[in-house]
């Protein structure tokens, strides 16, 4: 049973985020939030990263629309899923394909095999903070993957549309999480198939595009398209354990020991 905490030091930080999914939900619908190759291909990333890891109960902070936690539910043994996001309107529970799901707008101590803060920190004014408050709620031996977008960059008016704070080298992302007591386990860019030409873009932008209101980055795509960069970014799933150079996101994931 998740006891809802709502202290000062929780509400503090965890109110400076808003999850990226929510926020572009007027870009995705539903349908195809599921299809975009963007999502695809994290899914796929997320699911080598725990590859050894056969979780039960799932804890998605930050879960926006929940799709990594649904995923995760199709794909693994779990059988119940936590979504906690101040952006929610209410707080319910679902049924999704015969197994639990409870949308909360805050928690307190919960005992969860797998933690996911996908694209979370990013967004939190002091995220070492945020991370410590977040642990202190978890069990020893919890996993946690952390996703964030990664170098800086790489700065654009994406990352001021989703209000971002930061964005993270591989390494600052590892030292923030060891710093903070937590053991780390594995580690990679992701989407590093398409980093050249994203940071081309991005940098292009930067020196080149006139002065205009910041705008999400993701977009909807032709399906012929959206299958072929689904493919590209598939391609460099096998090389997971190996990827220390470029992508345009950071993975790790670590566990408190």
């Amino acid at each position: 049973m998740v006891k809802p905490n709502l202290s000062l030091s929780h509400t503090q930080n965890a109110g400076m985020f808003a999850s990226m999914d929510l926020k572009e939900s007027g870009i995705l619908n539903s349908k195809t939030l599921y299809q975009h190759w963007y999502y695809r291909a994290k899914s796929k990333a997320l699911l080598a990263i725990i590859e050894n890891i056969t979780p039960i109960k799932i804890l998605d902070i930050g879960a926006g629309s929940s799709i990594f936690s649904k995923i995760l539910l199709d794909m693994s043994n779990a059988t119940k899923a936590i979504c906690v996001d101040i952006s929610y309107s209410k707080e319910y529970t679902e049924q999704y394909n015969n197994k639990h799901i409870e949308y909360l707008k805050s928690y307190g101590a919960v005992d969860a095999d797998l933690v996911l803060m996908m694209d979370i920190l990013e967004h939190i004014l002091d995220d070492a903070l945020f991370l410590r408050d977040c642990c202190s709620k978890l069990r020893s031996g919890t996993f946690i993957v952390v996703a964030v977008p990664a170098f800086p960059f790489l700065w654009s008016d994406h990352d001021i549309f989703l209000e971002h704070k930061r964005r993270y080298t591989l390494v600052q992302l590892e030292q923030l999480l060891i710093s903070n007591g937590l053991t780390l386990i594995k580690s990679t860019y992701f989407f590093g198939t398409i980093f050249p030409l994203a940071a081309l873009i991005r940098l292009g932008r930067r020196f080149f595009k006139p002065a205009s209101l910041p705008c999400s980055d993701l977009k909807n795509v032709h399906p012929l398209i959206n299958k072929l960069l689904t493919t590209i970014c598939s391609v460099e799933i096998p090389l997971i354990p190996y990827n220390r150079f470029f992508g345009l996101t950071a993975f790790c994931l670590v566990k408190k020991p």
